[in-house]
């Protein structure tokens, strides 16, 4: 999938944090610990 800028939340005293965790066959994604 492709993620770009305006995807992420964005907060101008907060920089944007993409966890991937791949576990056989689902891909989770979160940004600032939301799930996207």
């Amino acid at each position: 999938f492709d993620v770009g800028y305006n995807d992420l939340p964005t907060r101008g005293d907060i920089r944007p944090v993409l966890q991937i965790s791949c576990l056989g066959h689902a891909l989770h994604a979160f940004v600032n610990d939301v799930y996207i």
